[in-house]
Order: structure tokens, then C-alpha cells, then sequence
């Protein structure tokens, strides 16, 4: 995090309370707000400015008083992360569960699917990122 007067558990915990605001506790989007924001904090290249941080507070907020754009956005994001954790489950129970010619057939569906979900996930981050440069924001 910043090299700031203020200490990285103060703005994780600030970061967390309006996430969490934000979805409104909601048992499945509150695992994958704190999955972001703990990820955010680990990863040593993810260094935003003070500005950022306040901005990411704001709009969470603003997510949370009101049910408009911020709000869905903050629900997409925490969508397509539970979607990218739940096909990971799914591929490991149904090839556990399936047999013989089924499995072969059904794993060319699941290739395709694969490959749709990367290239969703790819539109996604990149219009993620484009919306953090336009609005100085670090939502990841």
C-alpha cells in the first residue's frame, strides 16, 4: 500500500466498512469485497495514492446510500469474482461426477465455456482499469 502517514490497517479497515457497506453485507458479495480489498493490500505492485483510496471510499459510499450506477457496479465486481471462484468448484466437482462419453462431450462445452469466461473476464478488466484511470479510483 501508499508509503503515507497513515497506517495500511487504518485504510484497509476503511476500505472494508464501506465495501461492506456497499453490498450490504450480503453473505456471498461480502467474501469477495474482502477477498479484493485483502488482495489489493498483499500484492506488493498495487501501490495507490491517497486520492485514490479517498475516491474508492466516496464512490462505495455513495454505493451504498443509493441504489444507482456505483451500486451495480460495485455488484458486477463482486459478481465476477464469486463467477471466477464458483467455475473453479465447478470444474473440479463435474469432473469428479461425470463418465465415460458424456465426460468427453460435456468437457468440449466446458472448453468453450472456458474460453467465453476469459474473454469476459479480459472486456472486464480492461474496462475496470478504464474506469479507475478516468475516475482516479483503486477498485479491483
Amino acid at each position: 500500500m501508499p508509503q503515507v502517514g497513515i497506517p495500511p490497517a487504518q485504510l484497509y479497515r476503511k476500505l472494508l466498512k464501506s465495501g461492506l457497506k456497499a453490498v450490504c453485507f450480503a453473505l456471498p458479495n461480502r467474501y469477495s469485497i474482502r477477498d479484493r480489498i485483502r488482495g489489493g493490500f498483499e500484492d506488493s505492485n498495487f501501490r495507490p495514492s491517497i486520492e485514490a483510496i479517498e475516491n474508492t471510499v466516496a464512490f462505495l459510499d455513495i454505493a451504498a446510500r443509493r441504489k444507482g450506477l456505483e451500486d451495480r457496479i460495485v455488484k458486477n465486481i463482486c459478481f465476477m469474482q464469486w463467477s471466477k471462484s464458483q467455475d473453479k468448484r465447478m470444474h473440479i466437482r463435474y469432473n469428479q461426477t461425470t463418465k465415460g462419453d458424456d465426460k468427453a462431450r460435456n468437457q468440449n462445452i466446458k472448453q468453450e465455456e472456458k474460453k467465453l469466461l476469459a474473454s469476459s473476464l479480459g472486456h472486464f478488466n480492461d474496462t475496470l482499469i478504464q474506469l479507475n484511470r478516468t475516475a482516479n479510483l483503486c477498485l479491483r
